[in-house]
């Protein structure tokens, strides 16, 4: 179950990452997926669909444009935030959604049903009615972290943890990136058993050039989620112009879907704003760096993956690096501060070798590290205990003469 369709040229990396799991466990298990959709969204793609024996997308009924249409979900969020429900749950929610889980879950009969992103636990009652083991994903258990004002910021915060203690009540395994991320969940003060299995990205068959042209810094990453804005803002407005005071033919660009005004605003001067661009792959390819300040939110991020499988160049926050065992000046280059980050992208747009050098040791470490056999595997030793432990209460159909699903 996910809130959105995972796609593997997905626009965000939640997208992708969701993907690439599916893709993996389908060669070997029977999938159904169930998905949620905004009418403008892309579905599920066809490569997806057919390694998948069950695909449900249920649309998320529209908004409208009009002031009060506006108004009344601005309402509608409100009330149930007042009820303890964060508003990106609301957001992601559908009325028939409940109705074809309980379908799917009545004809298609899974063995394991796991849920992406906490939101998705809204719909375990259900679930629970049904008695399926069931695994949350949780890839950013911080939750959210911008709001208009400081009311809603503190709201959202409690509605998440609050979401997340009913959620640790009900499932039976919990999942995260990290151990900072554990961490947080452990906070909950649940008693669910929560595993850290790293992302894994499907590294390409070829990198992309090394060197990349010029003097190109890149920046990739959904400006739906608000870690991501804070750190192009960043990159934009504090080390990108003391970058290009040392290297004056420098330039930005900033890529990913949902771009915000104030992501927006700051095109010129050296800054380029593609926001959503139909293939990454020929900006990754011309980037010289690719650089994440990020400072602030949890779990894994694609972007990494995807620049460390690309065999770039990246100058990245430890944060930003959370959960991969990558060493400075070997694979990337790490700083925290703006200093350190300014001078560790001048340093690779000015050495070209010393670029080529961290971007090919950067692919060597995604071949050895990031393949999706590990996570794959990993997941599947979770759904074996978890079926293990179901067979002490309710006999499994099946489930030994042919290929379980989930």
């Amino acid at each position: 179950m996910s809130p959105f369709p995972p796609r593997l040229d997905g626009r965000h990396g939640g997208s992708r990452a969701v993907a690439q799991l599916i893709a993996g466990l389908a060669a070997r298990h029977a999938i159904g997926l169930l998905v949620l959709r905004d009418p403008d969204e892309p579905g599920v793609d066809e490569p997806l669909r057919k390694a998948c024996d069950l695909v449900v997308e249920v649309e998320i009924p529209a908004v409208g444009s009009s002031l009060r249409a506006r108004a009344a979900n601005k309402l509608r969020m409100l009330a149930a935030l007042a009820r303890g429900v964060p508003g990106w749950a609301v957001q992601r929610s559908a009325p028939d959604f409940e109705d074809r889980l309980t379908e799917a879950l009545e004809k298609w009969r899974p063995d394991i049903v796991q849920l992406e992103y906490r939101i998705m636990g809204q719909y375990l009652a259900t679930l629970r009615a049904h008695s399926v083991p069931c695994v949350l994903v949780d890839p950013d258990p911080n939750g959210p972290e911008a709001m208009p004002s400081a009311f809603l910021t503190l709201a959202e915060g409690r509605a998440w943890k609050s979401l997340g203690r009913t959620v640790a009540e009900q499932v039976d395994a919990w999942v995260v990136f990290t151990e900072r991320d554990r961490g947080e969940v452990a906070k909950l003060g649940s008693r669910t058993p929560v595993a850290c299995i790293h992302l894994a990205y499907d590294v390409p068959e070829h990198p992309r050039d090394p060197a990349g042209t010029g003097h190109r810094i890149l920046w990739i990453g959904s400006f739906i989620h608000p870690p991501n804005v804070d750190a192009a803002l960043r990159l934009a407005r504090d080390i990108f112009p003391a970058v290009r005071a040392r290297v004056p033919d420098a330039s930005l660009e900033l890529i990913g879907s949902y771009a915000t005004p104030n992501v927006r605003a700051l095109a010129g001067d050296g800054i380029v704003v593609h926001g959503d661009v139909p293939d990454v792959r020929p900006y990754l390819d011309a980037a010289a760096v690719l650089a994440a300040p990020v400072r602030t939110g949890g779990g894994m991020r694609v972007k990494i993956l995807e620049g460390l499988a690309a065999g770039k160049a990246i100058v990245a926050t430890p944060l930003a690096l959370e959960g991969l065992s990558l060493r400075d000046d070997e694979q990337v280059r790490v700083a925290e501060d703006d200093a350190g980050l300014v001078d560790a992208v001048v340093d690779l747009l000015t050495n070209v070798e010393k670029r080529i050098m961290i971007a090919k040791a950067a692919r060597d470490w995604a071949e050895r590290h990031l393949g999706m056999d590990a996570q794959v595997s990993a997941y599947e030793d979770l759904y074996a205990s978890l079926l293990d432990g179901a067979r002490s209460v309710r006999p499994l159909r099946d489930a030994d003469t042919r290929a379980r699903r989930s």
